[in-house]
């Protein structure tokens, strides 16, 4: 008969009910594996007896997943053999939950509320969803997605604008460049040393022209007041 599902890797405890709960028997379990082939190791040759009840128990350990089988036998009386079969699987009840409950308390931990708050979240997006889908009768899970060109009132693009824009001769970066050298090399000209000094030779050849045509003894006052003077007497004829 069966008895359960049990984890691979932990200890069945095998109980047997002698006939009229005889004690003080010998009773021997012998131990198959999922491939029901007789485990030596694993086979008991006296289950041990709870006090004086005629009940005797023994264990043995699974090691893969499958059908594993004991058969129990009363051998002083020969009578009374008992055979069960035991369900192994990577998982039982009991570790399951101890998963499920860390996952629980991980949630909680988080602050995003427990598993049940999460499914009427999820049952809501998944709600929230399907109206999606419905007022625009699209599914992005089944429908294609059209691309850029294909959409009506689209104006085609050419060109490269990045390539453009990140010229290392006339991009932006390049003009920047030489905005920021304007103020101190192309309004004034590359030499401005020599610029300033040709500018002073002006200046100083201005100056001097300027005192001649002032001087009051043959600049331009001097030659008018000359002339006036010229034209003063009257004339002789």
């Amino acid at each position: 008969m069966a008895a359960g599902t049990y984890k691979s890797g932990v200890a069945i405890i095998v109980v047997y009910q002698a006939v009229a709960c005889a004690t003080g028997k010998t009773v021997t379990m012998d131990v198959y594996d999922e491939a029901h082939a007789k485990d030596e190791a694993k086979c008991v040759a006296a289950m041990t007896e709870v006090a004086a009840t005629g009940r005797y128990y023994a264990t043995f350990t699974p090691d893969a997943e499958g059908e594993w089988i004991t058969v129990m036998k009363n051998t002083t009386d020969s009578n009374g053999e008992v055979v069960k079969a035991f369900a192994v699987a990577g998982h039982d009840l009991d570790s399951v939950g101890d998963t499920v409950a860390a996952i629980d308390t991980l949630i909680k931990a988080a602050g995003d509320g427990d598993l049940a708050a999460m499914k009427v979240i999820l049952d809501a997006e998944s709600g929230v969803k399907a109206a999606v889908v419905a007022l625009n009768d699209f599914d992005p899970a089944t429908d294609a997605v059209a691309t850029v060109t294909a959409l009506t009132g689209h104006t085609a693009q050419t060109g490269d604008g990045y390539a453009v824009v990140s010229h290392v001769t006339y991009g932006l970066s390049a003009i920047k460049t030489l905005i920021d050298a304007i103020p101190t090399t192309a309004m004034r000209g590359t030499d401005n040393a020599a610029t300033e000094a040709k500018q002073d030779i002006i200046d100083t050849v201005v100056d001097g022209i300027q005192t001649d045509l002032d001087n009051a003894t043959d600049g331009l006052g001097a030659l008018k007041t000359a002339i006036d003077a010229v034209s003063a007497p009257a004339m002789v004829g």
